[in-house]
Protein backbone atom coordinates (compact mmCIF):
# COMPACT_ATOMS: atom_id res chain seq x y z
CA UNK A 1 0.00 0.00 0.00
CA UNK A 2 0.93 3.90 -0.40
CA UNK A 3 3.43 5.87 -1.33
CA UNK A 4 4.42 7.42 2.12
CA UNK A 5 4.54 11.35 0.38
CA UNK A 6 0.85 11.22 1.10
CA UNK A 7 0.98 10.93 4.69
CA UNK A 8 3.78 13.42 4.94
CA UNK A 9 1.45 16.02 3.47
CA UNK A 10 -0.98 14.41 6.06
CA UNK A 11 0.91 15.54 8.76
CA UNK A 12 1.71 19.15 7.20
CA UNK A 13 -2.08 19.61 6.90
CA UNK A 14 -2.75 18.49 10.31
CA UNK A 15 -0.24 21.13 11.46
CA UNK A 16 -2.06 23.72 9.39
CA UNK A 17 -5.38 22.53 10.91
CA UNK A 18 -4.12 22.58 14.52
CA UNK A 19 -2.37 26.29 14.15
CA UNK A 20 -6.07 26.76 13.06
CA UNK A 21 -8.08 25.39 16.03
CA UNK A 22 -8.18 26.26 19.54
CA UNK A 23 -9.28 24.03 22.57
CA UNK A 24 -10.53 20.41 22.62
CA UNK A 25 -10.55 20.39 19.11
CA UNK A 26 -6.83 21.70 19.23
CA UNK A 27 -5.56 19.08 21.07
CA UNK A 28 -7.51 16.23 19.07
CA UNK A 29 -5.62 17.44 16.14
CA UNK A 30 -2.15 17.74 17.71
CA UNK A 31 -2.95 14.02 19.09
CA UNK A 32 -3.50 12.55 15.78
CA UNK A 33 -0.51 14.15 13.94
CA UNK A 34 1.65 12.97 16.98
CA UNK A 35 0.02 9.26 16.37
CA UNK A 36 0.47 9.55 12.66
CA UNK A 37 4.33 11.02 12.98
CA UNK A 38 5.66 8.23 15.62
CA UNK A 39 4.13 5.28 13.19
CA UNK A 40 6.03 7.29 10.41
CA UNK A 41 8.99 7.78 12.31
CA UNK A 42 8.68 4.06 13.67
CA UNK A 43 8.37 2.97 10.37
CA UNK A 44 5.11 0.99 11.60
CA UNK A 45 3.35 1.82 7.95
CA UNK A 46 5.15 -0.77 6.40
CA UNK A 47 5.47 -3.22 8.89
CA UNK A 48 4.07 -3.56 12.13
CA UNK A 49 1.35 -4.37 14.78
CA UNK A 50 -1.98 -4.31 12.98
CA UNK A 51 -2.33 -4.38 9.43
CA UNK A 52 -1.40 -0.89 7.46
CA UNK A 53 -4.75 -1.10 6.03
CA UNK A 54 -6.37 -0.96 9.34
CA UNK A 55 -4.38 1.72 10.52
CA UNK A 56 -4.93 4.18 7.94
CA UNK A 57 -8.50 3.74 7.73
CA UNK A 58 -8.64 4.14 11.52
CA UNK A 59 -6.71 7.72 10.47
CA UNK A 60 -8.59 8.20 8.09
CA UNK A 61 -11.73 7.61 10.49
CA UNK A 62 -10.13 10.42 12.92
CA UNK A 63 -9.82 13.27 10.47
CA UNK A 64 -13.48 12.39 9.15
CA UNK A 65 -14.55 12.59 12.92
CA UNK A 66 -12.32 16.40 13.02
CA UNK A 67 -13.91 17.70 9.78
CA UNK A 68 -17.15 17.16 11.03
CA UNK A 69 -16.13 19.23 14.69
CA UNK A 70 -15.01 22.11 12.16
CA UNK A 71 -15.63 24.50 10.07
CA UNK A 72 -14.19 27.39 7.91
CA UNK A 73 -10.12 27.24 6.92
CA UNK A 74 -9.85 24.89 9.63
CA UNK A 75 -12.15 21.79 7.85
CA UNK A 76 -10.46 22.68 4.96
CA UNK A 77 -6.91 22.08 6.12
CA UNK A 78 -8.76 18.73 7.61
CA UNK A 79 -10.21 18.00 4.16
CA UNK A 80 -7.04 17.87 2.86
CA UNK A 81 -5.38 15.84 4.86
CA UNK A 82 -8.01 13.10 4.56
CA UNK A 83 -7.62 13.56 0.68
CA UNK A 84 -4.18 12.57 1.07
CA UNK A 85 -5.33 9.72 3.14
CA UNK A 86 -7.17 8.62 0.26
CA UNK A 87 -4.58 9.45 -2.10
CA UNK A 88 -2.64 7.30 -0.13
CA UNK A 89 -4.37 4.28 0.25
CA UNK A 90 -5.07 4.36 -3.40
CA UNK A 91 -1.51 4.56 -4.01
Amino acid sequence: MGNDRYLYDTLLYLEDASDLADGPVQTHIDSVHEGLSEELEDGQTQDGPGSEADRVAELLQKIEGLVAETNGVTARALEDARECCIQYQKS
